[in-house]
């Protein structure tokens, strides 16, 4: 199995679940191999994606939860604070599966990273990642 492309990895069904009413800001691809993440340790393809849309965070974590599971997908562990779900699918390819929610453009903090452009838009922001990972590891 060759190294998947940012491009090939958008075009999965998992990067394509949308949360109904989302409208896309912001998107990154990146290839397997290149490196994203802190120091670009994680070599995994990449599909980032943040959307903003008047919905609560707990009815978007409760739609991402059914549809990744209902598509096999184990639910990972979450953060402390609510604010993001981690799902996984073993095997090759890997996957990993990220919601954020980010909150509100104008209740962010100055520092808070947030996609170009989007600073002052209205709506919940949320952004979701797809990491995919074709070659074992060691390999």
């Amino acid at each position: 199995m060759s190294p998947m492309s940012g491009k090939d990895a958008s075009e999965l069904e998992e990067a394509n679940l949308i949360f109904p009413g989302s409208n896309l800001v912001w998107e990154r691809l990146v290839d397997e191999g290149v490196g994203h993440g802190f120091d670009l340790w994680n070599k995994s393809a990449l599909v980032s994606r943040w959307y903003r849309v008047e919905a609560d965070a707990v009815d978007i974590h409760a739609w991402y939860r059914s549809q990744l599971t209902s598509r096999g997908w184990a639910v990972g562990p979450s953060s402390q604070d609510g604010s993001m779900d981690v799902y996984v699918k073993e095997g090759l390819p890997r996957k990993n599966f990220d919601v954020v929610i980010s909150g509100r453009a104008n209740e962010r903090p100055w520092w808070a990273g947030w996609p170009p452009g989007a600073e002052h838009l209205p709506g919940l922001f949320y952004e979701i990642a797809l990491k995919v990972t074709t070659v074992p590891s060691g390999g």
